[in-house]
């Protein structure tokens, strides 16, 4: 019996504590490949004291498999273990050196750049393996933003790892992929004129099942101050990129008093709450703004229950994982017009959900419009719903998937044979 290939995925950070979009699509879709005949594992680096222990939100069949990094950078506490969670260039020997051992892993996906994606490169170029790489976030499609957005995480630490990464290759990662996916039109642009065919947009999926059956009341138990109160929810990590601060201020400029505004998610960038209350207390609306801190998987579907409305004012997306979500649970969602987010305006025949990225008085008048509309309301929850059913299914994605490793792998056994 032939065995099935093994790819492994490789991850920038694998903590259930802090879950983000990146870390459902990768446990989703190697769920997926196994129907495609692959076999998945996932590689992350060593797992942070406060989540070990606990699920690690994998399919059973799919291994997790921890590694050594680190943070090469000389700074505060603090600002290490922030850059640990977002946006620091760590660092791995104990990647790369595990690739070269095991040589019956046929392929790698990246799910990350940087020194790490450097040390698979390394490992996989040496051993004549390919490897691809999935682009979660800005990249080429805005590369102003994506310095600012490093400067300010990094801070005033210094950068220790810049040779390490020469080492490796690090700045060769996308030149030596054997294709390049992304999750929109605007990134899909910007790398195609740089790598050409190697470049291909893909779609998210979401698992219906997950996000139906939620009961309000159980949402109610476990956060007490929603009951009896209509909710507006923002799901996704307190970060300003997530932009809660644009949503706090579309409460205050409803005016609707019977109204929480739910911020459920992990804080990664530090500080950032501390403003998002400062907000809410200077527009007065700090006794309605509820935050729920990390919402554990298994209770997303009873808070997306028990929400009206959701709300994604992001300043940018890759994909925009959690429109689908609010889909899903049959919710009507309003989400900015912005990167990544545009995207799923495009399919829709009532566009009006999309919303002007920084104004919150119109988002305010939005959310005061469906609360005055509720068929209006379900109209767009239903057709949300419907997009989800017939576009983004994890066992569409995954068949594609497969399809571009197969052409990797392909790629390399024609190298082999002109070499």
């Amino acid at each position: 019996m032939i065995p099935s290939p093994r790819v492994a995925h490789i991850v920038r950070k694998w903590n259930v504590l802090e879950w983000g979009g990146t870390e459902t699509y990768v446990a989703s879709v190697t769920r997926a490949l196994a129907s495609e005949g692959w076999s998945s594992e996932v590689h992350a680096p060593s797992c942070a004291p406060a989540a070990a222990g606990l699920d690690a939100g994998l399919d059973p069949a799919v291994a997790l498999e921890r590694f050594t990094a680190h943070a090469p950078y000389l700074a505060s506490p603090s600002r290490r273990a922030a850059l640990v969670s977002v946006g620091g260039n760590l660092v791995t020997l104990d990647e790369p050196l595990r690739l070269l051992r095991d040589r019956s892993i046929s392929l790698a996906h990246l799910h990350t750049a940087g020194r790490i994606g450097g040390a698979v490169r390394f490992a996989m170029r040496h051993t004549g393996r390919p490897y691809v790489l999935s682009v979660h976030g800005p990249l080429l499609s805005d590369p102003a933003l994506v310095a600012h957005e490093t400067a300010q995480r990094a801070g005033t630490a210094i950068d220790l790892g810049a040779p390490w990464g020469a080492i490796v290759g690090a700045r060769r990662v996308l030149d030596d992929a054997a294709a390049l996916l992304c999750f929109n039109e605007t990134e899909r642009a910007a790398l195609e004129q740089r790598y050409g065919s190697r470049v291909e947009r893909m779609d998210h999926g979401v698992e219906l099942a997950r996000y139906e059956g939620g009961d309000p009341a159980l949402a109610d138990q476990r956060w007490p101050s929603l009951a009896g109160r209509r909710v507006w929810l923002v799901l996704g990590r307190l970060s300003r990129q997530k932009n809660q601060k644009l949503a706090v201020e579309a409460l205050a400029a409803s005016g609707q008093r019977d109204v929480v505004l739910a911020l459920a998610g992990a804080e990664t960038d530090p500080g950032y709450l501390d403003e998002v209350r400062a907000l809410a207390r200077r527009l007065g609306v700090a006794d309605r703004v509820i935050t729920l801190g990390n919402v554990p998987r298994t209770d997303v579907r009873h808070l997306l229950a028990r929400c009206d409305v959701m709300l994604v004012p992001s300043t940018h997306e890759a994909f925009g994982l959690v429109v689908l979500e609010g889909w899903a649970a049959r919710k009507p969602v309003l989400f900015a017009d912005c990167v990544g987010l545009r995207d799923l305006r495009e399919p829709l025949a009532d566009k009006r959900p999309c919303l002007p990225e920084g104004s919150a008085r119109a988002w305010a008048e939005a959310l005061s419009f469906i609360s005055e509309n509720p068929a209006l309301a379900r109209a767009w929850a239903d057709e949300g719903r419907a997009l989800v059913e017939r576009r983004f299914s994890w066992s569409v994605v995954a068949s594609r998937l497969a399809s571009v490793y197969q052409r990797a792998l392909a790629s390399v056994g024609n190298q082999r044979r002109v070499a």
